[in-house]
């Protein structure tokens, strides 16, 4: 058996839910999903067409992953002049990691 790409995976994604829609109570959660996912059809299968699309949001999350971790310590930024330099301080810290 030869492995599947995400090409077919996807092909083989939206096979189901064109079969599977008529089949399911439009507004029950499944229903609601195969709805979403034929609507939203075109922009699911955008990192077909363009390889430096990336299929999660990993390096994203991975980017913001400190400032998350240090909201706490921006509780005490409670004027914008003290926001302004958290923000600033952050910025370099980010940019020498």
């Amino acid at each position: 058996m030869e492995p599947k790409n995400s090409a077919d995976k996807v092909k083989e994604f939206f096979k189901f839910c064109e079969e599977n829609q008529g089949r399911t109570l439009p507004k029950s959660l499944t229903g609601r999903a195969i709805s979403y996912a034929l609507n939203q059809r075109v922009t699911l299968e955008t990192f077909l067409k363009n390889p430096k699309i990336e299929l999660t949001n990993n390096s994203a999350e991975r980017a913001i992953k400190p400032f998350v971790i240090d909201r706490k310590n921006w509780l005490f930024c409670n004027t914008p002049d003290g926001a302004d330099s958290s923000a600033i301080i952050y910025s370099v810290i980010k940019q020498l990691r």
